[in-house]
């Protein structure tokens, strides 16, 4: 079979051949499929930026070596490499190494693309100061949201682990005798015992 039709996947079994196409890693312009977007670029432009993914993965001269940087390797005139990634903040990515410049884009939550940069082994400190004034207050606005969601949820895994009486007829019924006297929403008898509560505090306060 003809190389430039064979595809390279990590997840391929079979994988025997250990050097690349000479002629395939000559070739002046690349294929990038991110999650089923395709970008055509300069292999010569991703080598700007050598200590990136891209950057690394133009000087693989192995497919092994190859697929330790993207998902599938398609050898052939252009070759195509394949990222099983969310596409949405590579435009901006990829035009960091076209423009020398990194500018990320206006949409977009700012902890998808911190993810996002860590995988393509970009430096953060790349960022143009005008999206980095955005950027890290953004990061640190979400993540501290992330971090409180988490402790909710954990409190409320704790508090239901707590509240958990079992399936018995005794746990059923410790289980609606807890309900009606903490949470006054869960039934009609629940409300009134939680307004005659607050009746006799309120009179006992007065008198």
């Amino acid at each position: 079979m003809d190389m430039q039709f064979r595809t390279f996947g990590n997840g391929r079994n079979g994988l025997n051949e250990k050097k690349a196409s000479e002629a395939n890693l000559c070739k002046k312009t690349v294929i990038l499929d991110v999650g089923g977007d395709r970008f055509t670029c300069l292999r010569s432009t991703l080598l700007r930026f050598p200590a990136t993914r891209l950057g690394k993965l133009m000087r693989s001269s192995t497919i092994e070596k190859i697929l330790e940087f993207c998902d599938e390797f398609i050898p052939g005139n252009p070759p195509e490499y394949f990222f099983d990634r969310n596409p949405d903040n590579f435009p901006a990515i990829l035009n960091m190494y076209r423009t020398n410049m990194f500018h990320t884009t206006e949409s977009g939550c700012a902890l998808v693309l911190q993810r996002d940069i860590k995988y393509w082994d970009i430096d953060e400190l790349t960022m143009e100061p005008c999206c980095a004034l955005k950027y890290y207050p953004e990061v640190d606005v979400l993540q501290s949201e992330k971090d409180g969601d988490l402790e909710n949820k954990r409190k409320i895994m704790e508090q239901a682990e707590e509240e958990d009486f079992g399936n018995s007829e005794l746990g059923q019924w410790r289980t609606w005798l807890w309900n009606t006297i903490e949470y006054p929403w869960t039934s009609s008898l629940a409300q009134f015992l939680a307004l005659f509560s607050l009746s006799m505090v309120l009179i006992s306060t007065v008198t």
